[in-house]
């Protein structure tokens, strides 16, 4: 684990998810649906809470701990851990 990942305090409480993470970094994603569904939480929790963000910075965010910013941007949109304004490229992270 990278000590300077985003991931590194968030997967310190998650010790289930280090197997998908290697060098701070998200190299694999579960195939398990309940461990995918924490992983993604974990995911949104990188992404600055409480401020509309363009895509480009959320995929900043995200490039920093997975190779596929744009799957990872869907996946929490998907499952409503992040919030996309209809009509433009501005995102919130969901606060349900």
């Amino acid at each position: 684990m990278v000590a300077d990942s985003p991931l590194v305090p968030i997967l310190a409480e998650r010790p289930e998810l280090r197997a998908f993470v290697e060098r701070g970094r998200v190299v694999r994603m579960p195939s398990e649906p309940r461990l995918l569904e924490q992983l993604y939480r974990v995911l949104a929790e990188i992404v600055e809470a409480g401020t509309e963000l363009t895509e480009d910075e959320v995929n900043r965010a995200i490039v920093v701990v997975h190779d596929d910013p744009a799957q990872i941007r869907r996946g929490l949109v998907d499952r409503q851990l992040l919030d996309r304004s209809p009509g433009t490229l501005s995102y919130r992270r969901s606060t349900a």
